[in-house]
């Protein structure tokens, strides 16, 4: 009987770490939609990430963006926080992230991969339909935590190759972890891809629509003045 018990003790602890693991929600919003002509690198890793920007938005009301440099190994190690992944060389598709804040309570991390012509992959499709040279993603994956209190995942600002939108990849990741703040570590996955050259802003539709109009507003006015 006193094994019975002590094994539904570690069956519902282990059932409620991981019903907690992944009771945070993903979400997705289109934003601004940037293209790109080409995924040059399916297998990004800490390396070939330099120049991505990581902002970090504590409980205080303060914010600090700090630029990812692989020769560190990690970034804001001296300010209370740091963000690391793995080794150098690993792929971030099966690396690991390290989220770790000993004094400072972090209510957002945001990741933006621009300046480090990364962007977020979060498609695994068994059909292969994804941007081409990209591959098969992941969405944020978190492998363990203490302290854990992630409350959501936001990928954001669509990226598009030759035009088109595959449904696969952001320029943008944010982690929320509500107005309390975090203390503590979380590791987890989040895969990444390289692109050739930095990204270029797309037009939305009503853009053209108004830029359309305006042109014909001058044709109409030129007509009237030769009149």
């Amino acid at each position: 009987m006193k094994k019975l018990i002590m094994f539904l003790t570690v069956f519902f602890s282990a059932f409620s770490f991981v019903t907690s693991a992944r009771a945070f929600t993903i979400d997705y919003v289109s934003g601004t939609t940037y293209n790109t002509l080409l995924v040059d690198n399916l297998a990004a890793t800490m390396s070939t990430m330099d120049g991505m920007t990581v902002k970090a938005t504590f409980a205080d009301g303060a914010e600090e963006t700090v630029t990812w440099d692989s020769a560190s190994g990690a970034v804001s190690v001296s300010s209370g926080w740091s963000l690391s992944l793995g080794s150098a060389d690993a792929d971030t598709f099966d690396s690991i992230w390290t989220l770790s804040s000993s004094i400072r309570g972090i209510v957002s991390l945001d990741l933006d991969g621009d300046l480090g012509d990364t962007v977020f992959d979060v498609i695994t499709d068994s059909n292969d339909y994804y941007s081409p040279n990209s591959g098969n993603g992941n969405e944020l994956q978190v492998t363990s935590a203490n302290n854990f209190d992630l409350i959501s995942v936001t990928y954001k600002d669509r990226v598009m190759v030759n035009s088109v939108w595959y449904g696969d990849l952001y320029k943008t990741m944010t982690l929320d972890f509500g107005s309390s703040g975090f203390i503590g570590e979380i590791k987890f996955k989040a895969d990444t891809d390289n692109l050739d050259a930095p990204l270029d802003q797309t037009p939305e539709p009503t853009t053209f629509l108004l830029f359309g109009l305006g042109c014909l507003g001058l044709a109409g006015v030129s007509r009237k003045k030769q009149l």
